[in-house]
């Protein structure tokens, strides 16, 4: 069973003067390697390992992935997640928008709303309170019955209480329906077609998918992302490059055609200049620093 990728009407409600918005929620199995990647302004991403084991790499840094593992990533951090050996990992994959409602806030005690917005990265285990919560959602989503609206918000709220609790250790004293917003739509279609296209991607295309100019969607990119369309499209490209590099046996002229370049030489210099040494080298570097190598 999956869930839509986006749904047509994400669940909101407001926490403590911050609006949460569910965007996507998905399960799903994979046994490849998802590339690094990284969310625009206010976007939040929640893994939750149901079964099968690898490694989460997040701003550089290795975490075991298990069952009961859920990591979060708030703006701009990048992450990439890479199964073991013979393993594929089920789990399930919630992003979510949060915004303050004001400009300023004042109080001086913390509050779910508040942690949960300044979370830029979490990864924790859980006692199954996590993962009776998201099986709840996922149940009611998959077959809504009377009462939906209002009880999709509940297990919502409950959802980011138990990982602001998580984060604290601690417990922290203390309706509606909307459609998703053309700012909201933009940046997940942004964030999917650069993971799934980026090696032949053009302006042009991009700024078709979400039926904008060229000019507009530079403007989009460098807002949201803080990097023009080359800027982003090579980041995805040599971000390809070193997933295939450091966990698959492919020639460097294979990956080189797989990330979108012409000639292997042209691959070589991108690479090279973007990470400062060669093809060969980083692969014989990093390598040796995955599972099981």
């Amino acid at each position: 069973m999956k869930l839509p990728a986006i749904l047509q009407e994400p669940v909101s409600f407001t926490m403590d003067s911050y609006r949460f918005r569910l965007l996507q929620c998905k399960h799903g199995i994979y046994a490849y390697c998802v590339q690094p990647h990284y969310h625009g302004a206010h976007c939040y991403e929640l893994n939750y390992t149901l079964d099968g084991r690898g490694t989460l790499v997040s701003s550089g840094v290795s975490y075991p992935i298990e069952p009961n593992i859920f990591y979060l990533h708030g703006a701009g951090v990048e992450h990439s997640q890479l199964p073991a050996e013979h393993h594929s990992i089920t789990d399930y994959c919630i992003t979510l928008e949060v915004c303050p409602l004001f400009a300023k806030h004042t109080s001086a005690k913390p509050s779910p709303g508040s942690v949960f917005y300044n979370m830029n990265f979490f990864y924790g285990k859980d006692d199954g309170r996590l993962g009776k919560i998201l099986e709840e959602i996922h149940r009611e989503i998959e077959s809504p019955s009377i009462g939906r609206d209002i009880y999709l918000q509940g297990l919502f709220q409950q959802f980011v209480i138990t990982v602001v609790r998580y984060y604290c250790k601690d417990s922290i004293d203390d309706d509606q329906y909307t459609t998703l917003d053309l700012n909201e739509y933009r940046n997940m279609i942004i964030l999917q077609t650069m993971l799934q296209e980026h090696a032949t991607l053009t302006l042009e295309q991009l700024a078709e998918k979400i039926q904008c100019s060229p000019r507009q969607m530079q403007r989009i990119l460098k807002q949201d992302y803080g990097k023009s369309f080359r800027e982003l499209k090579l980041y995805y490209n040599m971000s390809k490059a070193s997933v295939l590099l450091t966990s698959t046996e492919q020639s460097v002229p294979e990956i080189a055609a797989i990330c979108g370049y012409s000639t292997p030489e042209q691959f070589y210099h991108a690479f090279k200049h973007y990470y400062q040494t060669t093809p060969g080298k980083y692969r014989a570097s990093h390598k040796k620093n995955l599972p099981g190598a």
